[in-house]
């Protein structure tokens, strides 16, 4: 979040400026946020959705690292919070984008 708002890609709405200002976890508003039936901040849906792309691509890599055939588990209190983003195909598609693992490697 921080590194789209400081890069510009973003900006950050005067509310969600004041309200990330009354909490010490910004993560939480932040979610809440991007989680809305109709977000009213793009620099929230798109910090949660560069996050569930790199969740994807490592854990992507854990997979291939540790030679997984059972399955990956994604654990702790993130993920199910998430689940909408992690349904969409950005997380699926970050977790097989690995080289030779490719259907039609490049």
């Amino acid at each position: 979040y921080a590194f789209l708002k400081e890069s510009g890609y973003a900006k950050e709405p005067s509310w969600l400026t004041a309200r990330l200002a009354q909490v010490s976890d910004p993560t939480p508003v932040i979610v809440n946020v991007a989680l809305a039936p109709e977000p009213t901040a793009s620099i929230c849906v798109a910090a949660v959705e560069m996050f569930v792309a790199l969740l994807g691509a490592e854990a992507g890599n854990l997979a291939l690292k540790v030679l997984a055939t059972g399955g990956v588990y994604l654990a702790g209190g993130i993920p199910p919070r998430i689940l909408p983003f992690l349904k969409k195909s950005s997380f699926l598609d970050a977790f097989r984008s690995k080289g030779r693992m490719l259907p039609n490697p490049r």
